[in-house]
């Protein structure tokens, strides 16, 4: 432990603290072995990713920021389209796998990759740890141990006034439970809004779904919503998930770094709960212009 001590005042102060509490000789003297380790760990990583898919032409318009009703005509839409399927093809260099179908060149499918771009992480992770090894026989020996592990610095004196009177950590931890509480429910709110499009949104597919029997048009965006429609049940199902678990949560009993890391999440959820809000509101609108009718009236959850 001393070795591991390399300012010349801190080396005096431990030696002083030893031996004011007996060196470990005497027959009241606390006999303790104490160790020390340190560590240091970095990471670094980058990470290239890209989407592979089979599309159709007006979802690769889509991906480029046009729609269909920004041409004249739908002979230019597709050109255009297939220019940037064929550029897409030299630039990744894959097959050009395709799937045609007859009659309704909307509908038919070419491979198309999607970068997402190069993504850099690096994180350095600090760990200290002291042990210390002891036989309390009596409520004195407490009190030097306490007062040996106080003369190393204020770190371990704040850590051990924590940790021996049984004070320090529980209010805390009630925060870190308060917080959470008022993220989960903000997160709740979040949640029960996007829920409530769901079935506007069913009943704008209903009818694409009766005007793509009738008109072959229609069918690409009845595609697109029937897409919506069913991500956006799968993150509000999951959400609810996610709720149940931590209603189940013991959080009386839960450690700090569990709170924190719970508070973390349900933080970055609500931030894509509202992403998902505002992509409904938009489809909602678009979808009902596409009908040329009113937007279907919200229900409450």
């Amino acid at each position: 432990m001393y070795n591991t001590i390399t300012d010349k005042a801190a080396r005096g102060l431990f030696l002083e603290n030893f031996e004011s509490q007996g060196a470990g000789r005497g027959p009241n003297s606390l006999k303790w072995v104490c160790s020390f380790s340190k560590s240091l760990e970095q990471k670094s990583q980058t990470i290239v990713a890209s989407v592979e898919d089979l599309l159709t032409r007006p979802q690769v318009l889509q991906h480029l920021g046009l729609r269909l009703s920004d041409f004249d005509d739908e002979a230019k839409a597709l050109a255009m389209a297939d220019a940037a399927i064929a550029r897409n093809r030299e630039e990744f260099e894959h097959d050009g796998a395709e799937e045609i179908v007859p009659h309704f060149p909307l509908l038919s499918r070419y491979r198309y990759v999607i970068s997402q771009g190069k993504k850099r992480e690096w994180s350095q992770i600090e760990s200290k740890k002291m042990d210390g090894i002891t036989s309390l026989k009596n409520v004195e020996h407490l009190r030097q141990g306490k007062q040996f592990l106080e003369c190393m610095g204020p770190e371990l004196a704040s850590a051990s006034a924590s940790g021996a009177d049984g004070s320090g950590g529980a209010p805390q931890t009630n925060e870190k439970q308060d917080e959470l509480a008022a993220i989960v429910l903000e997160y709740r709110r979040e949640v029960r809004d996007l829920q409530a499009y769901h079935d506007p949104l069913r009943e704008l597919l209903a009818k694409l779904k009766a005007k793509a029997a009738k008109d072959s048009s229609y069918q690409v965006f009845e595609v697109d919503l029937a897409r919506i429609v069913g991500e956006l049940k799968l993150f509000v199902d999951g959400s609810m998930d996610s709720i149940f678990t931590y209603e189940a949560m013991d959080k009386s009993s839960a450690e700090e770094e569990d709170l924190q890391k719970a508070s973390t999440n349900f933080k970055k959820q609500t931030t894509l709960c509202k992403h998902h809000l505002l992509g409904a509101k938009a489809a909602k609108t678009r979808f009902s212009g596409i009908l040329n009718v009113d937007e279907p009236p919200m229900r409450k959850c």
